[in-house]
């Protein structure tokens, strides 16, 4: 019977999460069939005529549009070297680390685990602007949801300083990586062969491409003395996609759905299990 009605305490719990998530997704997709679509050139004409009867810095709106992404001073990706607007990458340790453990008899095993450590981990945005014809908004994107695709994703064995393609990395992941590689290294060697054995580094890298079509849901403003695609100041949402506005909203579709069976299941089987325990009790 207890068994039953803790089954019953979980169930519910995650009816809730899934509820909750359900609700999110919803919310997220209502928003986003709310706001009103708008070209660039709107978005300057609407700017200036608020300018001209409020003043410069008052105009704030939520806006979506899709237009092509231009980038004069784009980033390099440090390990793929690909031109983007955003990059995420990361080094993982892998290693093997032995493990002593005591049964409730006294009796002591020893076993090796595979375990990993993130050692590196670095982000970086930079501005780009938006275009349709001639003309241009810029874009802030600190802060944004970004759709980042991933590029690389590989095993590496050996030392860290003897992984391929570091040389060309500069900046914070160049120095990240260096002192990474020093400490990691010097305790790899120190531990190698007695409780820890070096596996190898999974190496990870994720981009934003510096071109192509996309889908932003921002809000416009001109608070900072231009009109600028940014971060809500108040509430609301900041998207930065690579697919168009009905495939994000297909997407939200089907995960709304998802999350929905996920909860009604849920709820189904705490009813059950609680209907269970209570005749149990009887």
């Amino acid at each position: 019977m207890s068994e039953l009605l803790v089954w019953t305490a979980v169930a519910a719990a995650c009816s809730a999460g899934c509820g909750f998530f359900t609700a999110r997704q919803r919310g997220r997709l209502r928003k986003i069939q709310a706001i009103r679509p708008v070209t660039i050139e709107e978005l300057h004409a609407l700017q200036q005529g608020v300018a001209k009867e409020i003043g410069a810095g008052a105009f704030a709106e939520a806006v979506k549009l899709q237009a092509d992404l231009v980038c004069e001073q784009p980033l390099i990706a440090p390990f793929s070297e690909e031109s983007c607007i955003a990059y995420q990458n990361t080094i993982v340790e892998i290693f093997e680390e032995l493990v002593t453990a005591t049964d409730s008899e006294g009796k002591t095993t020893r076993s090796w685990q595979k375990k990993e450590r993130s050692i590196s981990n670095e982000e970086r945005r930079c501005e780009f602007s938006l275009q349709q014809g001639s003309y241009r908004v810029p874009v802030d994107p600190d802060g944004a949801e970004i759709d980042l695709i991933e590029i690389i994703n590989r095993m590496e064995p050996g030392q860290l300083g003897q992984l391929g393609g570091d040389a060309g990395i500069e900046g914070a992941a160049g120095v990240a990586l260096q002192l990474a590689s020093t400490m990691m290294n010097a305790n790899a060697g120190r531990r190698q062969g007695q409780s820890f054995r070096l596996i190898g580094y999974r190496r990870q890298e994720s981009i934003f491409p510096a071109s192509g079509s996309v889908f932003v849901v921002a809000e416009a403003s001109d608070a900072g003395g231009s009109l600028q695609l940014r971060q809500p100041m108040k509430s609301g949402l900041f998207l930065i996609r690579n697919e168009g506005e009905e495939r994000l909203l297909k997407s939200l579709r089907n995960s709304t759905n998802l999350w929905t069976i996920g909860w009604v299941g849920f709820a189904v089987i705490a009813l059950i299990t609680l209907i269970c325990g209570v005749l149990g009790m009887g």
